[in-house]
């Protein structure tokens, strides 16, 4: 009786283990409630020619110490933090596995995003070079 419990246990354990590699992890699709959440922008990177550039100090201290929060209802906040006091509003959503977006200095509509839980990725191509602008959650 023992051994069949065990090997139930055991059986139960191997196959819910089991994972498909291309099945992005629960809460991490992109899809709105996938994306909402609380992010700052914390890198931009061009990439033109198989060379990319790190943009990061380009950006202002104003901006990279914002918070972006991308809201189930989609409204967007930009919110300041630190001796740096600008604030706005804009929307968000994603539409065919693409994010739009529009507040403070971002605007994204020509995109590619990807999303692992703890940051999101656009992709923005811009003339013959890409942005890519990374956003870490919070």
């Amino acid at each position: 009786m023992k051994k069949g419990v065990y090997f139930l246990s055991a059986l139960f354990f191997f196959a819910g283990s089991c994972k498909k590699k291309d099945i992005a992890p629960v809460g991490c699709e992109i899809s709105v409630t996938g994306i909402a959440g609380k992010y700052k922008l914390t890198k931009l990177v061009a990439s033109a020619n198989g060379i990319n550039t790190d943009l990061t100090s380009t950006i202002d201290a104003c901006e990279l110490n914002a918070l972006y929060e991308l809201k189930i209802d989609k409204t967007l906040l930009y919110t300041e933090t630190g001796a740096c006091s600008n604030s706005g509003t804009g929307t968000w959503d994603i539409i065919d596995g693409r994010i739009t977006a529009s507040a403070g200095s971002i605007d994204f509509a020509d995109n590619h995003i990807d999303n692992n839980c703890t940051s999101i990725s656009v992709t923005q191509p811009i003339g013959s070079a890409s942005y890519i602008t990374v956003f870490t959650r919070q």
